[in-house]
C-alpha cells in the first residue's frame, strides 16, 4: 500500500478504495432502471449499460447475474468488451483474497469467478492470485487464524494454476508458535502445531527462540502473580520436551517474594511460594521477619 505524503498529488488512477466503491455504488443506482429493460438494439448506449451492469454484478459477486446479462448480449448479438470484464474479474478475485482485510475472504465467490473465467476464455493473472494466497495464508497462521488458512490452502489445492510455497508456510508456523508462546497464548500455539501436523510439517521445539520465549514468559508472569499462564507454559514445555532453566525460575520466585512481602502483597507472596513448591520443587528461603509477616496476615 503506497502512503501519500502530505501535499502530494494523488494520481486519479490510484484513487482510494473507498472512492472507487462510492463510484460503483453511484453506477448501481444509474443502472437499476436500465438493467430491467429488454434489450433489442445494438447501440452504443445499450453496450455501455450492459457492460456496466456486468461489471457491477462481478463487483457484487453475483456471477449468475453476469451469466444472464452475457446471455442476453449474445441473444441480441451485442459485442461486449471482454477486456473490461477480465479486469473486473481480476479486481474481484483480489478482493476475495484480500491482503489487508482477512475478514473479507470469500472463497466461494473466488471459485465462481475462476469457473466463469474459464468458461468464457478470460485470462486471469494467477501469479497475482498465487501471491495473494501465499501472503494471506502466512498472515492467517501468524495471527492464529488457522481455519482461514486451511480454507485458502484447500482453494489453492483445487486450482492447478496456484502452487503455494509450503516451505514458507512451515516457516510461518514456526514463527507463529514462537510469537504465541512469548505472549502466553498457549492454546493458539497448540492449534498452530496441530495445523502444521495436518500438513505433515514439524515444528522445531528446541530452538533458542522457543526456549527463550518459554523461559522469559514464565519469569515475567511470576512477579505479577499470573500463575495460570506460567503453569500453562511449563506444562507446554514438558509436553514438547523443551528444556527450561528451573534455576532461573527459582531465582525469579525468590526475588519476587522478597519484593512482595515488604510492600504488603502477602497473598501474592504466598502464591509465589506455593507455585515454587508445586512447579519447581523449590522452597523459598525466608528470614524470620518475612516468616512473621506472612504468619501475621493469615
Amino acid at each position: 500500500m503506497t502512503v501519500k505524503m502530505e501535499g502530494e498529488i494523488i494520481n486519479p488512477q490510484e484513487q482510494p478504495v473507498a472512492t472507487k466503491d462510492a463510484e460503483k455504488e453511484e453506477e448501481i443506482k444509474k443502472i437499476k432502471e436500465i438493467e430491467e429493460i429488454e434489450v433489442f438494439f445494438d447501440t452504443k448506449e445499450t453496450k455501455t449499460a450492459l457492460l456496466k451492469t456486468v461489471k457491477i454484478y462481478i463487483y457484487e459477486g453475483n456471477i449468475k447475474g453476469v451469466e444472464i446479462k452475457i446471455a442476453l448480449a449474445k441473444k441480441h448479438e451485442i459485442d461486449l468488451d471482454f477486456k473490461e470484464i477480465e479486469t473486473a474479474c481480476q479486481e474481484k478475485m483480489e478482493r476475495c483474497i484480500p491482503l489487508e482485510n482477512i475478514g473479507g475472504i470469500n472463497i466461494e465467490v473466488a471459485k465462481e469467478i475462476i469457473a466463469f473465467a474459464r468458461e468464457h476464455g478470460i485470462d486471469l493473472n494467477f501469479e497475482k492470485i498465487k501471491t495473494a494466497c501465499q501472503k494471506i495464508v502466512e498472515k492467517c497462521i501468524f495471527i492464529g487464524y488457522v481455519e482461514a488458512a486451511k480454507e485458502i490452502i484447500a482453494f489453492a489445492e483445487e486450482c492447478d494454476e496456484i502452487n503455494l510455497d509450503i516451505k514458507k508456510i512451515e516457516k510461518a508456523c514456526q514463527k507463529a508458535v514462537e510469537k504465541c508462546i512469548f505472549i502466553g497464548y498457549v492454546e493458539t500455539a497448540k492449534e498452530i502445531i496441530a495445523f502444521a501436523k495436518d500438513y505433515n510439517k514439524e515444528i522445531s521445539f528446541n530452538t533458542e527462540e522457543i526456549k527463550t520465549a518459554c523461559q522469559k514468559i514464565v519469569e515475567m508472569c511470576i512477579p505479577y502473580g499470573n500463575f495460570k499462564v506460567a503453569k500453562e507454559i511449563i506444562a507446554f514445555a514438558r509436553e514438547y520436551g523443551i528444556d527450561l532453566n528451573f534455576e532461573e525460575i527459582e531465582t525469579a520466585c525468590q526475588k519476587a517474594v522478597k519484593e512482595c512481602i515488604p510492600l504488603g502483597y502477602i497473598e501474592i507472596g504466598k502464591k509465589i511460594i506455593a507455585f515454587a513448591e508445586e512447579e519447581c520443587n523449590f522452597k523459598i528461603n525466608l528470614t524470620i521477619e518475612e516468616k512473621t509477616l506472612l504468619a501475621g496476615k493469615q
